[in-house]
């Protein structure tokens, strides 16, 4: 730790003595002023130092992961770093934790003290551990999704907006929620299982060895997003293990011996249309990559092809897949056969007559739209904002337009703004198939216009 370079010099600037010594120095006294007051004193010492901790690492090192790269681009001493040779984990850590050593000081002093008076008042040593594990991963997931958040805006040339650091801090401190869990577990009277692909589970110790897992899948991911930025070559191989660790994931809860194929797919297939739509708001779109990948592909160099792959592709190859056997697994007619499943409670089934297989295609066609809709705000003048302008076409498309379209052309004109059963296949698909192939017309225009100059050879990335 003490030979990476990066986080000795992080550490240097945040953790001066005097810093070090005043924070010490205050936590201290509030520490000994709560527990003058004897055991009530003990229960406040552990509320405050809690809440403390969830302020430090929920707030402050969020902040200061999300500025750890933006201060170097303001600076203008990100390229120099790029070129210092440092491998892209040795810079992903270094900067993370050097980044957000002086938080992690302040909090981890709260934390002790959080401990002693546990101990004090004779607390379950593994409800300790519980609560300490809990809390310390919750905070390097927070921060790992902050500084993910901050690289992936800097791809696309967006993290000099001090807004868009505020955005990257706020997706770590969403991220920081699960640290909560314990709290609101034990509130809820009787949650003490979990049910995972039928079997039982206690409920935290089921918590953390998910988190756990999933605090390792974000730095990883914060590995990748760091060798892209240091120009090495991703293949998405990670991407796939990912999806389809999350889903599988997801599916567990859903999954029994008395659940049927539908029900095990719903969530999965929901939980895939979600990642579709998030990788690809968080990757740039750009002509030339892809003809790159068009170009090693039609050479015949698949390795090169597969670097160029975008991630989105994959999550919608995915969640088409599914919502094909989704829909072939439902029975087919009225929902009678669906009667003893969660699948009934779907409010727009029961209240507006849908069949669930031609709703599941629909969502698949719909996704397809949306996402060539967004491609092709991408591929114009104005990229840089099409991403967010899109989605407020999107909205309006989805909700005040559909409310619109339903009160003046009747519940037949619905499918044209969003996945509906009008009562006929040709009704309900036909709108969607003439948008997707007006769509596909449109992108093919702009890509020609994008890519007018046709690049040689791509440039070599370097491998590892």
């Amino acid at each position: 730790m003490i030979g990476n370079p990066e986080f000795v010099r992080n550490l240097w600037l945040q953790c001066t003595w005097p810093r070090l010594l005043a924070a010490a120095v205050v936590i201290a006294i509030i520490y000994y002023a709560a527990v003058y007051w004897g055991e009530p004193g003990q229960a406040g010492a552990v509320f405050i130092n809690k809440w403390l901790f969830h302020f430090i690492i929920g707030l402050w090192s969020t902040r200061r992961a999300a500025e750890a790269l933006a201060e170097e681009v303001g600076s203008n001493t990100w390229e120099i770093q790029r070129m210092s040779g440092l491998s892209a984990w040795s810079m992903a850590w270094g900067k993370l934790l050097g980044a957000t050593a002086y938080p992690w000081f302040c909090a981890l002093l709260c934390l002790a003290l959080m401990d002693a008076s546990l101990i004090n008042r004779s607390a379950p040593s593994d409800e300790i551990l519980f609560l300490n594990i809990n809390l310390v991963v919750s905070g390097l997931i927070a921060q790992a999704v902050s500084l993910s958040v901050a690289l992936l805006l800097l791809r696309k040339a967006q993290l000099r907006r001090r807004l868009m650091v505020t955005f990257a801090q706020v997706c770590g401190l969403i991220a920081y929620a699960n640290s909560f869990f314990g709290d609101v577990a034990s509130l809820v009277s009787g949650f003490h299982l979990v049910s995972w692909y039928g079997k039982g589970y206690p409920a935290l110790s089921f918590d953390l060895v998910s988190l756990i897992v999933f605090g390792g899948w974000m730095w990883f991911g914060l590995y990748r997003l760091m060798r892209l930025e240091l120009q090495y070559r991703n293949w998405p191989w990670a991407w796939i293990g990912f999806l389809a660790y999350a889903l599988f994931f997801v599916g567990g809860f859903f999954a029994d011996a008395q659940a049927t194929v539908a029900e095990a797919l719903l969530a999965p297939f929901s939980v895939s249309v979600i990642l579709t739509y998030l990788s690809f708001l968080a990757e740039p779109k750009d002509p030339v990559r892809y003809r790159w990948g068009m170009i090693a592909f039609a050479s015949g160099d698949l390795g090169k092809a597969l670097s160029f792959v975008p991630l989105w592709l994959i999550s919608y190859i995915v969640t088409a897949a599914l919502g094909i056997a989704l829909a072939v697994s439902l029975p087919q007619g009225p929902l009678a056969p669906l009667e003893n499943t969660w699948l009934k409670h779907l409010w727009f089934w029961p209240h507006m007559g849908l069949r669930p297989q031609v709703f599941f295609i629909a969502c698949v066609l719909f996704v397809g739209r949306d996402i060539l809709f967004l491609l092709l705000l991408n591929l114009g003048s104005w990229r840089q904002r099409a991403d967010l302008a899109g989605l407020i076409y999107l909205l309006i498309a989805y909700f005040p337009l559909t409310s619109i379209i339903g009160f003046v052309g009747g519940l037949s004109l619905l499918p044209v703004v969003v996945p509906y059963d009008a009562g006929n296949l040709i009704l309900s698909f036909a709108p969607v198939l003439v948008e997707i192939g007006v769509l596909a017309m449109l992108i093919g225009r702009r890509w020609q216009a994008s890519v007018a100059i046709k690049p040689g050879i791509a440039p070599a990335a370097s491998a590892g």
